[in-house]
């Protein structure tokens, strides 16, 4: 590997990772935090003892786990959470490594495009340490498909060149499909598909998809059930012909009179506003959500979401990109087009509300949604963000080399940029427009008041630090005489100057914060000697009152040890409790419309959680149960947080006419064994989600024999249990999952028995090693 690419990438990676590398920290903020490290970590505890987690027990009343690409439990790299340090070591090593893989793949495909070292070594630092990519570290599955993208294009491009087949090609889209990255091999098959054509991609397509088989049948099975695809509204003319009347037609795709929970709207959150774009230039220009509240964008109602903290990928890669859009105008119009779907809601239906049409109408990702199959089921329009990054860093790559090429003149987008940074910093303290825009900005409820002077400060020194790059850079191109030491500054000055800006992009606490345990586990822990874990109903997301009265310079710390008082999930995976209502990537709909039932705010919440099993309710201290059906037994009052007994929850495993308990001798992820001894033949009951992967086996005195799991009540397990003593075993065999399992490695042994014969066959003909000189576009 070139030594100027890994000396500035490593050196970079080091720098933005040092606290959780060297400085006993560890990621705090969002789904890296309370999301993906407990969920990964019980992945890991479950294949060290030798199972496969198929199924998920604890939350939502079970649910497959495997049909979550978000789990990615057959990521090949994951291997690495094997070695023999502790997890949470292991868990910050994986991430740091995807993101100086996204730098690799990055240097390799700008490299393949004929572009020098420098410019590829400055395209990395732009695509890897700039807010779209790096502050995916938060949620991992993200960051995976920015890692391989880049290298997905790179063995495309190669194969259109060279007219020849690679087996790289399906590997990668694999690769991003078993990291938990779908849209982005969505993505990235669009790309294949217009840049090879449909005839050469359909070999490739498809060896992709049997290679990740084993985790798209399980997958699509799951979704087919899920929130994601039962709407009850087309979202794409693919939809139309299961419409059930014109008006149905009309509102899903002109997205009128659409619930605000279904995922038709959810999916156009996080949509990118267009005056955010400002944030490339200067870094934060919007201000921060964290830690301390100081984002003055929010004073816009529409600004709601924030994806990324900052879009800002350096100043001079914005200089070199404007340089290479010049000659490169395809690649500018694909970033341009990519830039403009990322601001999802922000369409015609928004500019003209005369129109009577929803919001998102006439939006490009509105559109990606109307035509493209199935990219309806997908979600956050910002995510687009990471792919534009791709041509950005590519244009920053031609640029530079463009610029190197010509003369040493400054050039002149360097001259609009500085007017246009010295003109915002008149603006700001020449004119009462900060005061008019600060006095309307929001508390968060997280992160507390809005910070006017920190604010301000904050705005001030991002405005400065662009003018100052821009005359250190106009400063090196004057003086420095040789090319290759002007190359090497220019280079360090941009990693440099990426790194002020946006190492706060990786919030991280001490270790120590993800050691505090809940007081309420105490309360909770059983006391009978059925294995099955104590069932929990915790409220929705809520910080307390203090959070949006007072601020905070600790607040990400004071969020972290409230979300493991208050049991937030999935933090509860560490101590096996189960919770009956976690928000995720994906519902069963018959479930959702259960927990819709439950979240209402008609009288019966506590009969509605009772039905579910659920002995204890985790809710907001300023809030209260029926006393008679509920019992307070321990509050925090500091962390507004109180913990309830159900007086009479239901049992998991019940008789369905007179609902006695039922034995429950052993509870396993993808196992679960009752013994009953009935008077007669009776309907069981399981409160366990319903799911056709489910197969029941009942042993008693006279034989053994298999029979039906059926829905009762659409969501829980029911099974026709004849009288005497009966031993009923169901266990979780997924029929799909293992012929995923057949298909991935049957096409994964094939694909190396043929790559070695094509290399021993190319190796033992002369003509074709002096012809081609190797054997592999990858």
């Amino acid at each position: 590997m070139p030594r100027f690419f890994f000396i500035s990438s490593v050196s970079l990676t080091l720098a933005f990772f040092a606290s959780v590398l060297f400085g006993g920290c560890q990621f705090a903020f969002r789904d890296g935090a309370h999301f993906y490290f407990p969920l990964y970590r019980y992945i890991q505890d479950e294949l060290s003892s030798g199972r496969l987690p198929l199924w998920m027990p604890y939350e939502n009343l079970g649910q497959p786990l495997l049909g979550n690409p978000a789990a990615g439990v057959f990521y090949p790299p994951k291997l690495l959470f094997f070695l023999p340090f502790d997890f949470t070591t292991i868990y910050q090593l994986f991430i740091v490594a995807h993101v100086f893989l996204a730098a690799a793949t990055m240097y390799r495909l700008v490299r393949s495009l004929g572009q020098s070292e420098a410019a590829a070594t400055l395209a990395s630092i732009v695509y890897a340490f700039g807010g779209p990519v790096l502050f995916q570290h938060l949620n991992v599955i993200f960051l995976i498909g920015a890692a391989w993208f880049p290298e997905l294009l790179r063995i495309t491009l190669a194969m259109k060149k060279t007219n020849r087949f690679s087996y790289g090609l399906p590997v990668v889209l694999a690769l991003m499909i078993l990291g938990g990255d779908v849209q982005a091999a969505y993505h990235g098959a669009i790309a294949v598909l217009f840049l090879l054509g449909p005839k050469k991609s359909v070999g490739p397509l498809v060896l992709a998809f049997l290679l990740a088989a084993v985790q798209i049948l399980p997958a699509w099975e799951y979704s087919r059930q899920s929130n994601r695809t039962q709407t009850g509204v087309p979202r794409s003319v693919w939809e139309i012909p299961f419409a059930k009347n014109a008006d149905a037609i009309a509102d899903g795709l002109l997205f009128r009179n659409l619930n605000r929970r279904e995922h038709a709207q959810t999916t156009y959150n996080y949509s990118i506003a267009p005056w955010r774009t400002a944030e490339m230039i200067w870094p934060g220009a919007g201000g921060q959500q964290f830690p301390q509240n100081t984002r003055w964008f929010s004073a816009c109602s529409w600004d709601k979401y924030v994806w990324v903290p900052s879009l800002y990928c350096g100043i001079l890669g914005v200089v070199f990109a404007m340089i290479g859009c010049a000659k490169h105008r395809k690649i500018a119009a694909v970033f341009l087009l990519l830039l403009v779907g990322s601001f999802g809601s922000f369409g015609l239906g928004r500019l003209f509300p005369g129109l009577n049409v929803g919001d998102p109408v006439g939006g490009l990702y509105w559109l990606m949604n109307v035509l493209l199959p199935r990219y309806a089921q997908f979600r956050y329009p910002a995510k687009l963000l990471t792919v534009a990054a791709i041509p950005f860093a590519v244009l920053v790559g031609y640029g530079f080399d463009r610029w190197s090429a010509r003369s040493r003149k400054i050039p002149r987008c360097v001259f609009v940029l500085l007017g246009l940074s010295i003109s915002a910093l008149l603006v700001l303290f020449c004119t009462p427009l900060w005061g008019m825009v600060a006095k309307n900005v929001p508390n968060c409820p997280m992160f507390g008041p809005f910070q006017e002077s920190l604010a301000k400060n904050e705005l001030t020194f991002s405005l400065i630090q662009t003018i100052v790059v821009l005359v250190v850079f106009a400063g090196i191109v004057r003086f420095a005489a040789s090319p290759r030491f002007r190359a090497v500054l220019i280079v360090l000055l941009c990693g440099i100057e990426i790194f002020i800006a946006n190492h706060g992009m990786v919030p991280t606490v001490s270790r120590r914060e993800f050691t505090i345990q809940s007081p309420f586990l105490s309360k909770i822990a059983k006391s009978d000697t059925s294995p099955a874990p104590t069932r929990i109903y915790r409220y929705s997301i809520w910080y307390p009152p203090s959070f949006r009265a007072k601020t905070s310079p600790n607040r990400l710390a004071e969020s972290v040890e409230f979300d493991r008082v208050s049991l937030w999930p999935k933090y509860t995976l560490e101590d096996r409790v189960s919770v009956v209502d976690v928000q995720g990537t994906m519902f069963l709909q018959t479930y959702l419309k259960r927990l819709e039932q439950i979240r209402s705010s008609a009288k019966g919440f506590e009969d509605r959680v009772a039905r579910l099993g659920v002995e204890y309710v985790v809710l907001p201290n300023r809030k209260a149960l029926d006393r008679s059906k509920a019992t307070k037994i321990a509050a925090v009052p500091a962390k507004d947080v109180a913990l309830w007994k159900i007086k009479d929850p239901k049992p998991i495993a019940r008789t369905l006419a007179g609902e006695k308990p039922v034995r429950i001798t052993v509870y396993e992820p993808n196992k679960i064994v009752l013994e009953t001894d009935l008077t007669q033949p009776e309907t069981v009951v399981l409160a366990e989600q319903y799911w056709p992967g489910w197969k029941a086996r009942i042993e008693n005195e006279d034989r053994s024999f298999t029979t039906k799991i059926f829905p009762i009540e659409e969501i829980f397990r029911g099974i026709d249990v004849p009288s005497g003593k009966c031993r009923i075993t169901m266990t979780y065999e997924p029929l799909l999952f293992r012929l995923g399992l057949g298909l991935s490695l049957a096409t994964g042994t094939a694909m190396l028995v043929f790559r070695r014969m094509r290399a021993v066959f190319m190796a033992n003909d002369p003509a074709i090693v002096r012809e081609n000189g190797n054997v592999s576009a990858m």
